[in-house]
C-alpha cells in the first residue's frame, strides 16, 4: 500500500495505477471496498459513491464465482476512475435480460450497466478481468473516450468482448 499513499500527494489525479490483491473469501470484500473508497477520498461524495457501488459488485462476483486471488487495479484520472478487477476464472458473468425482483442473485451486472459510463470483460491466458469506467460528468471525458489500457494490468492486449458503454 505504500504505492497508494505515495500516490496521494500528487492529488487527485494518480498516473500509477494502484493495486490490491485480496484472498477469495467473502470477508475480504469489505477490506477492498474500503481501500477502494480510500483510493477516491478527493472525488465528490455522489461519484465516490456510484464507483464504490460498481466495485462492490464486481469484487464480490470475482470473489464468489472467479477462482484463486483477485486483483484489484485503479487508476484515479483527472476526469474519472477506471477499474479492473482480474480472478483466475474464465466464466464469465452473467447479465440478466430482464427484472425479475423475485430473484435474489444475478441483479450485480445489471446494476454494473446501469452505474458504469462503461464496463466490459477481458479473457486472459489465465483468467478474465472485469474492467468499468466512471467520470466525472463535471469534467472533460477525453481521457477516458480512449479504450481501456491493457498495460493498466501489465498485461499484453487482448480483445474485448461485452464492452457496454452507458446510453448517452
Amino acid at each position: 500500500m505504500t504505492q497508494a499513499r505515495q500516490a496521494t500527494s500528487a492529488g487527485t489525479h494518480r498516473a500509477s495505477p494502484l493495486r490490491l490483491r485480496i484472498r477469495p473469501q467473502a470477508r475480504e470484500i469489505r477490506r477492498a471496498r474500503h481501500w477502494f473508497r480510500w483510493c477516491l477520498q478527493d472525488w465528490h461524495e455522489d461519484i465516490a459513491a456510484t464507483a464504490e457501488s460498481i466495485f462492490a459488485e464486481v469484487a464480490a462476483n470475482a470473489v464468489r464465482h472467479g477462482r484463486g486471488r483477485v486483483t484489484v487495479t485503479v487508476q484515479v484520472l483527472r476526469t474519472g476512475v477506471r477499474c479492473h478487477v482480474r480472478d483466475a476464472s474464465w466464466r464469465r458473468p452473467q447479465r440478466q435480460t430482464g427484472w425479475y425482483p423475485e430473484l435474489e442473485e444475478g441483479r450485480g451486472m445489471v446494476i454494473v450497466a446501469a452505474l458504469a459510463d462503461a464496463w466490459g470483460v477481458r479473457r486472459r491466458l489465465l483468467g478474465k478481468t472485469v474492467w468499468f469506467e466512471v467520470r466525472d460528468p463535471s469534467l472533460a471525458a477525453a481521457e477516458l473516450a480512449r479504450p481501456p489500457s491493457p498495460d493498466l494490468e501489465g498485461a499484453s492486449s487482448s480483445r474485448d468482448s461485452l464492452r457496454q458503454p452507458a446510453a448517452p
